[in-house]
């Protein structure tokens, strides 16, 4: 004879599962001079949360790519060293991301914030007019973007914008790719970064509804 386990509610399941000791435990803090309750647990920085796991697990598959946790890691590093080093960007830059569902607007995305900056997650159906206003308005010093995004900015409109070109389909002379950048840093650290729990990641625009 089986017994029927006792129901609990939805308020018994979250009071065991933030109590104390527990791994989303909560606590009291005081954030930018407002009291609020936070998970005592979680990780620092988004960068922190990128390293944690760090593993032979499958992470990324795309078409016949594929990457594990410590593999995306590793590309988001050597992403993150070409921003530094040969971008020049800086913590609290905004960088902006702009290009198909690519397995680089990831690792992009998770080299940006771990250095710093702050990843501006453009909508790749955008036309040039909206595409130069996210630019102009976030403040973007750089921005990653495959060849059909590229095709839409009118280069006279961001003369100092840098650009790194994604996946090209053909070379244009004067344009800088990211894995030809990527491929000469070789095996390489992410690059050093301070981040506070409360510094900007990202900025996102609204898709046409909010």
């Amino acid at each position: 004879m089986t017994s029927t386990p006792t129901p609990i509610t939805r308020a018994q399941a979250i009071a065991e599962l933030t109590a104390p000791g527990q791994l989303y435990e909560l606590a009291d803090e005081v954030v930018k001079g407002r009291a609020l309750r936070v998970f005592k647990n979680a990780p620092p920085s988004m960068r922190a949360l990128y390293e944690s796991p760090a593993s032979a697990l499958p992470f990324i598959a795309y078409e016949d790519q594929r990457y594990t946790f410590a593999q995306a890691w590793a590309a988001a590093s050597r992403i993150g060293h070409v921003l530094v080093h040969q971008c020049d960007v800086l913590p609290g830059d905004r960088v902006a991301i702009a290009m198909r569902n690519y397995p680089e607007w990831m690792l992009a995305f998770n080299a940006i914030t771990a250095i710093g900056g702050i990843a501006v997650a453009m909508n790749a159906h955008w036309q040039s007019e909206e595409l130069v206003y996210g630019l102009q308005d976030s403040g973007a010093k750089l921005l990653l973007a495959d060849p059909e995004r590229i095709d839409r900015l009118p280069a006279a409109a961001l003369p100092d914008l840098q650009v790194l070109a994604v996946r090209p389909s053909k070379p244009v002379p004067g344009q800088r790719v990211l894995k030809d950048l990527t491929d000469a840093v070789g095996d390489v650290a992410m690059p050093p970064a301070t981040i506070a729990p409360d510094d900007p990641a990202t900025i996102l625009y609204t898709s046409g509804s909010t």
